[in-house]
């Protein structure tokens, strides 16, 4: 298992996705729109709501910095979110 060799591309991956939705979000994201309309360079052929762009941004500094103050109240989706993926963990 290669796992301290991909450990470096994974937070790479994660890095640069956080950073391109926060650039999309410097113009505004939509979040109260579903429809799928901002496409992103990781997820060719995919496009996202404002509202996913959002929690993936927001889980994103939260791996990656975690004290970064994103503006977004969504510290409780985010526990709960953390609570539900640990209990599918230990299943």
């Amino acid at each position: 298992m290669p796992s301290s060799a991909s450990t470096p591309w994974i937070h790479d991956v994660l890095e640069r996705s956080t950073f391109e939705v926060a650039r999309l979000g410097e113009s505004g994201l939509d979040y109260a729109n579903p429809e799928k309309k901002y496409p992103l360079s990781a997820y060719p052929g995919e496009s996202f709501s404002g509202l996913q762009l959002m929690c993936l941004m927001y889980a994103g500094f939260k791996r990656i910095a975690p004290d970064q103050d994103t503006g977004m109240d969504l510290n409780e989706p985010w526990i709960t979110a953390l609570e539900l993926f640990n209990v599918r963990k230990r299943s």
